[in-house]
């Protein structure tokens, strides 16, 4: 039995959405979602190989730069805890943190201040940022 669910998110990058999943080590593509019993869903823009289903990215209008990606999938089926997935909390905030890190460091990037940055990641998972401006004091 299908329990494909769709959720909004706060992403509106592809570009830095697909960087943040390469970064997760996801494979994806452009494509129809598989769900339960191998029924195809909807095209997605950003379609992620969760084992025998996907997750799809998309937009309602893709040009529209501000409009939030949308992601459907079997969540009950992708996030059980058979398919080694983890949980649906723990894999949306591991892709919000790798997002949020591919954001930051292209505005740092685009600022001119990569030199002056240092990435540390904590014990437990968290990533640092740390930028110094050349008077020495952090930004």
């Amino acid at each position: 039995m299908s329990h494909m669910t769709t959720l909004k998110l706060e992403m509106t990058d592809r570009n830095c959405l697909e960087e943040a999943l390469k970064n997760m080590g996801c494979k994806f593509s452009t494509g129809r979602v598989r769900g339960y019993g191998g029924s195809r869903h909807r095209t997605a823009d950003i379609s992620v190989d969760m084992g025998r289903y996907d997750l799809g990215f998309f937009k309602n209008d893709p040009k529209d730069e501000k409009e939030p990606f949308q992601v459907t999938g079997d969540m009950y089926e992708i996030f059980s805890r058979h398919n080694g997935n983890g949980s649906r909390e723990q894999w949306f905030g591991k892709l919000l943190q790798q997002y949020t890190l591919v954001k930051d460091r292209k505005a740092i990037s685009r600022r001119g201040l990569s030199r002056y940055t240092k990435e540390r990641t904590m014990n437990d998972g968290t990533v640092e940022l740390k930028i110094t401006l050349t008077n020495g004091l952090p930004w």
